[in-house]
């Protein structure tokens, strides 16, 4: 009995060790292939006035994006429990919003909303930026289906995550906040005349 608790003991050591070492390296390469598209001149080739040139670095964005979808989405299917989900869940967002992909990026943008946080990976001033960060997103998709009631939520609970940055950035995003709430004031307005 005492061999048996020894070994079963072993084995799952090995198991949680080598988890830890795949969904780190899943997520890595998931992060530098996202990396890629920012660090070099993909972005600014996609703007370009050569068509050839832009149409070129459109479809490597797209590969590259993929790629890093499928690393994000093994993460969550084969490793549930792993402190990089979450992460993965936003990265799986905004690659999917990149991508066109609307309704995949607002479920995704969802999932982390509501789940609790990625603080482990990226600390927790960078994990409430993102909170904030999604409850816009959410809030200016609710606005763009019309439904003001839901973007003023959104807006609410949007000033509950207090992060710190310059004061520029603070300043800026207080006012774009600002600007958000007029336009769902000004449409709920409309509705009640």
């Amino acid at each position: 009995m005492k061999a048996t608790s020894i070994l079963i003991f072993c084995f799952l050591s090995l198991y949680s060790f080598g988890q830890t070492t795949v969904d780190r390296e899943l997520f890595d390469r998931a992060d530098n292939l996202r990396t890629v598209i920012y660090e070099t001149d993909i972005s600014s080739d996609i703007e370009s006035n050569d068509s050839i040139k832009s149409n070129q670095a459109k479809k490597i964005k797209t590969q590259i994006l993929i790629l890093a979808l499928k690393n994000y989405q093994k993460i969550i299917d084969s490793f549930p429990t792993s402190k990089y989900v979450n992460i993965s869940i936003y990265r799986k967002a905004t690659a999917n919003e990149s991508l066109g992909n609307e309704t995949e990026a607002i479920n995704n943008y969802l999932k982390f909303y509501n789940s609790v946080g990625a603080a482990d990976i990226v600390g927790e001033n960078y994990n409430t930026y993102l909170k904030y960060d999604v409850a816009i997103r959410l809030a200016e998709n609710a606005m763009k289906d019309k439904n003001f009631k839901l973007a003023v939520k959104y807006l609410d609970e949007s000033k509950t995550y207090k992060y710190s940055a310059c004061l520029n950035a603070i300043i800026d995003r207080d006012n774009y906040r600002k600007s958000l709430y007029q336009i769902c004031d000004s449409e709920l307005n409309k509705k009640k005349k």
